[in-house]
């Protein structure tokens, strides 16, 4: 079973809605060490899925993405379902890095999904992240 780990600031960041201000973005980990404090990308631990059988480095940006508050410090982040397409060997992830591309801020992390092991899409097969649309991707409360 996937399991979600938040970063200190992302609600934060979510309640004030930059999420949709900026380019939000999901890329593929081969592996992660998480730390809540982490605030960019370059402080973090983790290599990305190089680019090679369907899958390119850098990740796939979420496509009609929304953030905002739904109370007082409540706040969600919603997207498109994301989609690689396997070919050659496979895809093969751990876990997913969710993060924001800021020209002002650089690279934000959100939250990671840790898979619990190693999934795979075999070539011509889907790597799917389907995110739940009812209760949106996540929904966090700033205590």
């Amino acid at each position: 079973m996937a399991t979600v780990s938040v970063y200190n600031h992302t609600a934060s960041v979510l309640a004030f809605g930059s999420a949709q201000a900026f380019d939000t973005a999901v890329q593929l980990c081969s592996a992660l060490t998480f730390n809540a404090a982490d605030t960019t990308l370059s402080g973090m631990t983790f290599t990305e899925l190089s680019t090679a059988n369907g899958y390119t480095q850098g990740g796939a940006f979420l496509q009609n993405t929304s953030s905002g508050i739904v109370s007082t410090d409540d706040g969600t982040l919603d997207a498109d379902d994301v989609v690689w397409t396997a070919s050659g060997s496979g895809i093969s992830a751990t876990h997913a890095l969710v993060m924001n591309y800021s020209s002002l801020l650089g690279q934000i992390p959100l939250f990671v999904i840790d898979f619990g092991g190693t999934l795979t899409a075999t070539a011509g097969n889907d790597f799917r992240i389907i995110w739940d649309s009812t209760d949106h991707i996540i929904r966090i409360n700033k205590v």
